[in-house]
């Protein structure tokens, strides 16, 4: 006959056997004491005292519970981030650095991510005493152990091929990170905002970050560009949005900003070229500059507004269709 052994999940439960002595002696000294306590605490909770000293005290304890909460996972949501980033094996390795500090720190986050905050809370208060930080810390260790272990694994998840190519492109450490994290962590977004994507690039960059937002495009992606090169937006975008002290002030595609006519005209009187063609009926807006009058035509043709000027004495040297490009219409 074989002896019994007992299987390998069940040992992990030899250590409660201590608890039968335990058991023994609590239930030989069971009494009936404790029912009146009880008792008085249940009428407590259905008439509850509404005396102002009661009253403040419990306020004031809420405050407290509430303090020490937050306090408690504020720290554990900094701790939690910087011990997962240091536990992680892809950030030692962006470094380049060895990885066996990684390694060392996950095992060493074990035990406090398997002690109960409760019991961190009575050794603590062994150590320190009645002091307000017990209880913060009480909370903080272990819960910043287990955001450190889920910030490790969401790092150490990544694509490492993307942070390969971002470190072989001259990026540094950090920013490749924050790079492949992002670029992990959203997936595949239908809506993508770009703050000055061209910004400080050569020609080669700016062309190169165009094509690619064509692609998105392409992918059915709507992508909204913030950017001060209109020469940039007008090669890139279909609509534009004009913002001027923070308030939308139009907002067009620019097939239709780039349908305006704009007419260059010049004369001997200037002046009275400007004035003339801004009373013509078909001009939208009339301007000088450059030596020259630019009419914006909403209606109308060249010809009817050359007639026009003619009709009223004012013979033009020089008339010539230009296209609306985004910077002028934004001027």
């Amino acid at each position: 006959m074989k002896a019994l052994h007992p299987s390998a999940p069940l040992l992990c439960l030899l250590p409660g056997l201590a608890l039968v002595p335990v058991a023994v002696v609590t239930l030989q000294g069971l009494h009936g004491g404790g029912l009146e306590i009880w008792w008085r605490c249940l009428q407590g909770a259905l008439q509850p005292s509404l005396d102002p000293v009661l009253i403040r005290s419990l306020w004031n304890g809420l405050q407290v519970t509430l303090a020490t909460a937050l306090a408690g996972w504020g720290l554990s949501t900094l701790a939690g981030v910087g011990l997962g980033c240091l536990s992680s094996d892809v950030v030692w390795m962006a470094g380049p650095l060895p990885r066996w500090p990684a390694m060392v720190l996950r095992h060493g986050l074990a035990l406090p991510r398997s002690i109960h905050e409760l019991l961190w809370g009575l050794v603590l208060l062994q150590i320190l005493g009645l002091h307000p930080l017990v209880a913060v810390a009480a909370i903080a260790i272990p819960y910043a152990a287990l955001v450190a272990r889920v910030v490790r694994d969401q790092i150490d998840s990544l694509d490492r091929r993307r942070l390969t190519a971002a470190l072989q492109t001259g990026a540094s450490a950090p920013a490749a990170l924050l790079t492949t994290l992002a670029a992990t962590m959203l997936g595949d977004p239908e809506l993508i905002l770009l703050d000055e994507p061209a910004n400080g690039l050569d020609p080669e960059g700016m062309r190169e970050i165009r094509e690619i937002i064509r692609r998105l495009a392409d992918m059915g992606k709507t992508i909204f560009l913030s950017s001060h090169l209109l020469h940039e937006v007008e090669r890139t975008c279909t609509h534009v949005a004009i913002i001027k002290k923070g308030r939308l002030v139009e907002q067009a595609s620019l097939a239709d900003i780039k349908a305006q006519r704009v007419v260059s005209l010049r004369a001997d009187d200037l002046e009275a070229l400007a004035a003339a063609a801004a009373d013509f009926g078909g001009a939208a807006s009339s301007r000088l500059e450059d030596a020259r009058v630019l009419v914006e035509l909403s209606e109308g043709m060249p010809a009817e507004l050359n007639r026009a000027l003619a009709e009223q004495g004012i013979y033009v040297s020089h008339l010539a269709e230009q296209g609306t490009s985004l910077e002028d219409h934004f001027m």
